[in-house]
């Protein structure tokens, strides 16, 4: 089963933002979307992998959950 969070916040207009999941703040970016015409608004439930990024852990294969 893959990690599941809630988006803490997500600017569109910059394409990234980051996800809440046991406590950690996850980083997220556009480019780790499944479905590219998902846009997540603050508090969606995503489920995804966790993965080293440059600057600490980001999500890949996210996808909304529902």
């Amino acid at each position: 089963m893959m990690p599941e969070g809630n988006v803490k916040w997500y600017d569109k207009r910059k394409g990234y933002g980051f996800v809440v999941h046991e406590d950690h703040d996850i980083f997220i970016h556009y480019s780790g979307f499944v479905d590219m015409k998902f846009i997540p608004e603050d508090n969606d439930l995503i489920s995804f992998d966790i993965v080293p990024g440059e600057k600490g852990l980001k999500a890949q294969n996210i996808t909304k959950v529902g």
